[in-house]
């Protein structure tokens, strides 16, 4: 009257990565810890020394990259920025001496 009936769900998604079936895992990171020093420690994943050594992991996306390229965009535009306020201060003032003076105010306001 019973019979035993072996049912899969539903495939939704389907992970590859260099042509091959993969496993997709994304980490995510707590709120209070650096994207880009946990960079640096990505390599000593527990979970890859629990696994057989045939088992690849590969990474395929790292936000920190990103996130380095935006700081650093950041501090050349300040950068930019801070030599065109002092440029425009010397041509509107024309002394160096009070260009200098109000420059060294502003950088420790």
């Amino acid at each position: 009257m019973w019979r035993q009936v072996e049912c899969f769900p539903e495939q939704r998604s389907f992970s590859r990565t260099n042509g091959k079936a993969s496993l997709l895992i994304f980490i995510n990171k707590q709120s209070d810890a650096n994207t880009v020093k946990w960079r640096g420690t990505k390599k000593n994943w527990r979970l890859k020394k629990s696994l057989p050594q045939d088992v690849e992991f590969s990474l395929v996306m790292d936000q920190s990259r990103l996130i380095q390229k935006a700081t650093s965009s950041v501090s050349q535009s300040g950068l930019i920025g801070a030599f065109l306020a002092i440029a425009v201060l010397y041509i509107f003032l024309r002394s160096v001496g009070s260009t200098i003076a109000i420059a060294v105010a502003i950088l420790f306001r």
